[in-house]
């Protein structure tokens, strides 16, 4: 458009008119940069929102129904009895079932890795290490951690061997008393590891390695196939 054609325009329709449709003009300019300013910053509020709830869902404890109360009870009990018959069989002092969890995260967003003592079975006269054992840093038992990893087991037939290979693991069972430990890893169906059972000796055990791999392999067995169970059907 000239500058001809403009002058043209606004004598024959009037300058106020043109004003008008300037004004007019602006206005709805301003109306839609405010509509889409709002957009932004209602798309950024959501946004906020989203990342809140997933924060008070990652610290907000499980809220357990009747029905899945009485399953985890009856899940428990056949986990123990499980767990009796390993201790009872290998004359163990100790038998228990580890599982791993997520902690929460850091404020980078990667998650604590943890360890939490599900399941506990002892002999008598032994101290229960179960409520100590929770929320445990996965990294506070690297060597025994990373030998599942590895190997799928981590047997420690004596604790002084640890002395030099890891001082942490060596002080965690010569505080408590610990020769050995043998222990072996739990597997979800997709073979991750989620966890692991294992016993615990105060004294020389009286049976063989042979005996205790073949009931450690088979107890490990049948809590693993209740614990896929219980995932898939979740």
């Amino acid at each position: 458009m000239t500058f001809e054609t403009i002058m043209k325009f606004i004598v024959e329709t009037g300058i106020s008119t043109v004003i008008s449709g300037l004004m007019i003009y602006v206005f709805y300019k301003l109306i839609e940069k405010q509509m889409k300013d709002t957009d932004k910053l209602r798309q950024s509020q959501d946004e906020q929102s989203k990342k809140i709830l997933e924060r008070l869902l990652e610290y907000t404890p499980y809220t357990i129904t009747p029905k899945k109360y009485d399953e985890n009870v009856a899940i428990d009990k056949e986990i123990n009895i499980i767990l009796q018959r390993l201790k009872d069989s290998l004359g163990s002092s100790r038998a228990y079932l580890v599982t791993f969890h997520n902690g929460g995260k850091d404020l980078s967003g990667l998650s604590f890795l943890k360890m939490s003592m599900r399941n506990e079975i002892t002999a008598p006269s032994i101290k229960p290490l179960q409520p100590e054992f929770q929320n445990v840093f996965r990294n506070t038992l690297s060597y025994l951690c990373n030998e599942l990893g590895e190997k799928g087991f981590c047997y420690i037939q004596d604790y002084k061997n640890l002395e030099k290979a890891d001082s942490s693991f060596f002080d965690f069972m010569n505080s408590r008393g610990v020769i050995s430990i043998y222990s072996k890893a739990i597997k979800d169906n997709d073979n991750h590891i989620i966890g692991f059972i294992g016993v615990e000796y105060m004294s020389t055990p009286e049976v063989n390695l042979e005996q205790i791999e073949h009931c450690l392999t088979d107890k490990k067995n049948k809590i693993e196939a209740i614990l896929n169970l219980v995932h898939k059907e979740n």
